[in-house]
């Protein structure tokens, strides 16, 4: 019988870390499918048990991308995954995610807005991705929803899968966030449709980023990627991390 670890899994099953999914398994177009062990997005690994390090070395995991701001880092920090890991933190947003009163004082539209034209941390992204060492490179942010599923619907269109379902890789982010006690308790709270969309991973959400994606670049994530500066070289990169 196969070890755990062995096997490729769509979620992973970690103790305390509850959004780690793969990006392995999806169509691309002309056929075949993404690869697994090459990309897992993830919420933060700062609750991650001794059990989930040694399930997420032996997966082979070998890069970890932490796509949080300054703040959260430090109050929250990721465990450690041992000094062959490497590991960087790149945010995308320019905004405070960590301030307490973000949500109410900022849409989701807007957030996404701002990720969107932040054409320098993509960038800065896509090049440590390119220049990963061979292994998984795991990415998060901190819950695996927002700033992880820009960055999982950029790698999935690149490698040449559709809409729908770099969509049904962002829309379960909010189920799998019910196992933890906070979004248990916040989902009951008696709050706006805004406040909530913030907790949310709708398909209206990421439908409206790649909407503008098609308005200003045709669809083309080609295009938006080489407007962030992105060379092809590490477009194809990161491209062939994920499809051989």
């Amino acid at each position: 019988m196969a070890e755990p670890w062995e096997l490729n899994w769509q979620r992973l099953p970690l103790e305390g870390v509850a959004n780690a999914r793969e990006l392995g398994g999806f169509p691309i177009a002309g056929g075949g499918q993404t690869r697994f062990r090459r990309f897992i997005r993830s919420d933060s690994l700062s609750a991650a048990t001794r059990s989930d390090v040694a399930f997420l070395r032996k997966y082979g995991v070998r890069t970890v991308l932490d796509l949080r701001g300054d703040q959260e880092v430090s109050d929250r920090p990721d465990a450690f995954l041992g000094h062959d890991v490497v590991t960087a933190n790149i945010s995308p947003f320019r905004v405070n995610i960590a301030q307490t009163d973000m949500q109410e004082t900022t849409s989701v539209a807007w957030v996404y807005d701002t990720m969107f034209e932040n054409v320098d941390a993509w960038r800065s992204i896509f090049e440590f991705i390119s220049a990963a060492p061979e292994g998984c490179v795991l990415f998060h942010c901190a819950v695996g929803k927002d700033r992880t599923g820009i960055l999982a619907t950029l790698i999935l269109l690149l490698c040449g899968c559709d809409r729908w379902d770099a969509l049904s890789s962002y829309v379960p982010s909010r189920v799998n966030l019910m196992r933890l006690p906070f979004f248990q308790r916040y989902w009951d709270k008696d709050c706006s449709d805004s406040e909530r969309e913030h907790y949310d991973s709708r398909a209206s959400t990421l439908g409206r980023w790649l909407d503008r994606l098609d308005a200003e670049f045709d669809g083309r994530v080609e295009a938006y990627l080489e407007h962030c500066g992105i060379s092809a070289d590490i477009r194809d990169a990161v491209r062939m991390r994920l499809i051989g």
